[in-house]
């Protein structure tokens, strides 16, 4: 079976300026080297990315995007290049020229992950203000107001909350116009699951690992969409090529071994993992209702 690679995430950083529950990124947490990648990697990145043929890159993975010093030329060249790009924030360093750049460029989806209305979102997202990241969402719709193709949405990451809490959440946005989304919580490379809000069905295949991949910021190469410690991160994408390690053999077996759910119990990372044994859905009111804002 061939697959395509139609799009990948580069990780400008790993550092992040909140401490959130449960966040990998802290440090007690984090098995890898802070650092942020060089213009040279990312200039080469976006080149082959345009060469090969992927249309789509998320310039995030682990950490905060917007604290990279070049993040707003980092959107700026790949749409030069014609890549699209989308990305999420916690939106608390996101300043009126980043916001013009977003307008101008190929910038198909903002997402700002918010945990909460006010104080409870403070309390999950230790180091983030609300009210700022507030103002910044309502700046950045009016400014990019009439862009074409464009999403602002925001995301509540799914631990403790009640289920008053995620319907606050969601028409507190709706409201706003601003799509508001549900997603589970990871912990130790596993979904934790409110099952008062969201369901699960088996899943037989890796879907994540078959179609998201991740360089990050030193150049080395994830398979998996959920290994933010960059365990089986493999290759230099400073002398390698996307392509090359693409379609080296090692990612051919490794993508053949997706297709065969048995096969993950020869790797400790994914015989720990359950993201791929187990689809999640949000249950149907609470669809319905995220579903309904007027965009």
């Amino acid at each position: 079976m061939k697959v395509e690679l139609k799009a990948i995430s580069i990780e400008p950083t790993n550092h992040c300026n909140l401490k959130c529950n449960g966040c990998y990124a802290q440090e007690k947490k984090s098995l890898r080297k802070k650092g942020f990648m060089k213009w040279s990697l990312y200039e080469k990145l976006i080149n082959e990315c345009s060469e090969i043929g992927i249309v789509g890159v998320a310039l995030n993975f682990a950490g905060e995007p917007t604290l990279h010093k070049d993040f707003g030329r980092m959107l700026e060249y790949a749409t030069e290049k014609g890549i699209s790009i989308s990305f999420n924030t916690n939106g608390n360093k996101m300043d009126e020229s980043l916001m013009e750049t977003i307008l101008k460029s190929n910038t198909t989806r903002v997402n700002f992950s918010l945990d909460g209305i006010g104080e409870k979102h403070e309390e999950r997202r230790k180091g983030s203000n609300f009210e700022i990241v507030e103002n910044n969402i309502l700046k950045l719709k009016s400014i990019t107001k009439g862009k074409k193709r464009f999403l602002i949405s925001t995301s509540m990451v799914v631990s403790d909350q009640d289920i008053q809490e995620v319907k606050q959440f969601i028409k507190y946005w709706k409201d706003k116009n601003i799509l508001p989304s549900i997603r589970t919580f990871i912990e130790d490379m596993s979904f934790v699951i409110n099952t008062d809000i969201m369901y699960s069905t088996p899943s037989k295949v890796c879907i994540r690992g078959l179609r998201n991949k991740a360089v990050l910021w030193d150049g080395s190469f994830t398979y998996c969409c959920s290994d933010l410690n960059g365990e089986l991160a493999f290759g230099n994408l400073n002398i390698q090529s996307i392509k090359e390690i693409w379609e080296s053999e090692f990612m051919k077996y490794e993508r053949k071994k997706m297709l065969r759910k048995a096969d993950f119990y020869e790797s400790d990372i994914c015989f720990n993992c359950n993201l791929w044994k187990q689809n999640n859905y949000l249950k149907e009111e609470f669809m319905r209702s995220a579903s309904e804002c007027e965009l």
